[in-house]
């Protein structure tokens, strides 16, 4: 929601699943940031899922769903995929798009921020990243390593990545989120509570 506040689009569109679209979810995050007058138009999109997760999914198909969409795609700036799913269909959505639209992928950018917050938590708590700018003789090197987490099956997980990212998911566990907490944020997040208390 802050990436498109930053920026001077006009009409929004989301696509996302069913419960997330009557959920309101983009419109209220955008909402929080945005005073103006511009257009969120939040469409749900059940069909994408199945057709994407599943591998034998003619590409004919993928393209025919994403057709469907477009008349409720007109006059649009940008397209927000509002599922971790749907930048898989990315070139099909280009294929019918005018070039002017632009595309907003949530994930890549909750990527790049935790990058950056990694860099800070590592590099002020926890050394250098192996090979990283400014890495000298004597610093506590991290070696870095991919995790992969679930609330999910792990099996399931890992079978489904391979489908769509082949190679890059090894080692997935399982986990609750109350208890997902890597790099002890929560832990220096109420020690700077109390600090300001």
């Amino acid at each position: 929601a802050r990436h498109i506040a930053a920026h001077s689009w006009q009409r929004i569109a989301v696509i996302a699943t069913r419960g997330t679209v009557t959920m309101q979810a983009y419109s209220k995050q955008i909402g929080k940031y945005i005073t103006d007058q511009r257009q969120v138009r939040e469409l749900a999109c059940p069909a994408f899922v199945p057709l994407i997760e599943d591998p034998k999914t003619p590409p004919a198909a993928l393209d025919a769903a994403v057709r469907d969409l477009m008349p409720q795609l007109r006059d649009i700036d940008v397209l927000v995929f509002g599922c971790t799913h749907f930048p898989f269909l990315e070139s099909y959505f280009r294929k019918y798009l005018p070039t002017t639209v632009e595309f907003i992928d949530p994930a890549r950018i909750m990527v790049e921020e935790a990058i950056t917050l990694l860099q800070v938590q590592q590099l002020g708590r926890r050394g250098l990243v192996l090979g990283s700018p400014g890495a000298a003789v004597g610093d506590e090197y991290i070696v870095p390593e991919d995790a992969f987490f679930t609330t999910g099956d792990p099996d399931q997980f890992a079978w489904l990545a391979e489908h769509l990212v082949p190679g890059l998911v090894t080692h997935v566990r399982r986990t609750a989120l109350t208890t997902l907490d890597l790099f002890g944020l929560n832990r220096q997040r109420t020690e700077s509570v109390a600090l300001q208390t």
